[in-house]
């Protein structure tokens, strides 16, 4: 299992329909509302990094309204 965060921007005006979309998605944990650059912080899982890649691009990215995402990848530090 992996799992990451992933910073969402959105067109004006759609951030409710986007965060409804996001909420649903089975990969997806939580999502967060933020002010800001970003409209939305997304902790996310797969099963490894091609199926999150895949989820991302598939599901998150093809969201009406989504402009730009950027995600980062769970590090494992040894046991930190």
């Amino acid at each position: 299992m992996v799992f990451g965060f992933m910073m969402v921007k959105c067109d004006v005006a759609v951030e409710h329909e986007v965060f409804n979309k996001l909420k649903a998605l089975e990969f997806v944990i939580e999502a967060y509302p933020l002010l800001g650059e970003y409209d939305f912080i997304v902790h996310v899982k797969g099963n490894d990094p091609e199926d999150l890649a895949n989820n991302i691009i598939g599901q998150i990215r093809s969201i009406p309204g989504v402009m730009h995402t950027e995600t980062f990848i769970e590090s494992n530090l040894g046991g930190m």
